[in-house]
């Protein structure tokens, strides 16, 4: 009998809506495909990350657990706004909940997390070290979250250059590629909730008491929020880029979840997002097999 293909696994960036990661290595788990390593972009890179250390499960549950008061615990530490918005270090103990392990040669398979250097335009691929410390560099939106500084390279969001890092997969040693891009959708999200009605009343009514006020700021607004404005502004360049990117470096197989009314910083609605992340990877199912 043949030894079958080694995959990698792309996981493209999408701030919120890289959920739906989770719901691609559910599906993936699900039709017996495996991962032999994983290059992740942003919150590719994070969902990657604990992918390789073999914990997605639990960052299920507690993506699924998040309300809106939650976002604001977890994520937004608000800074002066110098070099970015959020200083991310409510995000960096969020990760460290959900790894067992913290450097790279104790993942379970090979993994990469991209960034960009911001000095310079370039792709910085990192593969040793901490892994916090890369996940926080490839997650750096540029204005809303500050960059971070690391061997003389000023590193932000690897969606700059490299939004689906397919190449970067490639590298691993692995002979065909799943790519996860979300950057590319047609319209809303179709499918049901993962949520109970139940408990996401509790939710609602919860984040309605604790995130009012800052909700009522945002909503009294004419205008977009300035995260709407710097979210949307940096999806249309990631998506030209992953179209360009991925016609000169194609993946073996193509996922792209519908998550279009996931907004950036809607961390509380992974249900959508996961839920669309799964059936994307099912309405690939014969050619996901044909790489087994």
């Amino acid at each position: 009998m043949s030894a079958r293909r080694k995959i990698g696994l792309a996981l493209g960036g999408g701030a919120a809506r890289g959920w739906a990661h989770i719901g691609v290595l559910r599906a993936l788990e699900e039709l017996q495909v495996p991962v032999d390593a994983i290059a992740g972009t942003s919150m590719g890179a994070l969902v990657g990350a604990v992918a390789a250390a073999g914990q997605v499960e639990a960052l299920e549950i507690s993506a699924l657990g998040l309300a809106a008061k939650d976002v604001a615990r977890n994520f937004l530490d608000l800074t002066l706004p110098r070099a970015g918005l959020i200083e991310g270090q409510k995000i960096v103990r969020l990760i460290e909940q959900h790894l067992d392990v913290q450097h790279f040669e104790q993942l379970k398979m090979p993994y990469r997390a991209v960034a960009t250097n911001l000095l310079d335009g370039t792709e910085v691929v990192l593969a040793s070290g901490r892994i916090i410390e890369a996940v926080r560099a490839s997650i750096a939106i540029p204005g809303i979250f500050t960059p971070v500084t690391r061997d003389g390279a000023l590193l932000a969001d690897g969606g700059l250059v490299n939004p689906v890092p397919v190449s970067v997969a490639r590298a691993l040693g692995v002979e065909a590629v799943i790519a996860v891009d979300l950057n590319y959708f047609s319209g809303p999200a179709t499918h049901g909730s993962l949520v109970s009605p139940k408990l996401q009343k509790r939710l609602e009514a919860s984040a309605a008491m604790r995130w009012a006020p800052v909700r009522r700021w945002m909503e009294e607004a004419a205008q977009p929020n300035i995260f709407d404005v710097l979210g949307h502004s940096i999806r249309i360049i990631e998506a030209q880029i992953a179209e360009i990117r991925l016609r000169t470096e194609p993946a073996d197989v193509l996922i792209r979840p519908d998550v279009g009314r996931v907004g950036i910083m809607e961390f509380h609605r992974a249900a959508p997002a996961i839920e669309a992340g799964y059936h994307a990877t099912l309405q690939q199912r014969d050619a996901l097999l044909a790489l087994r």
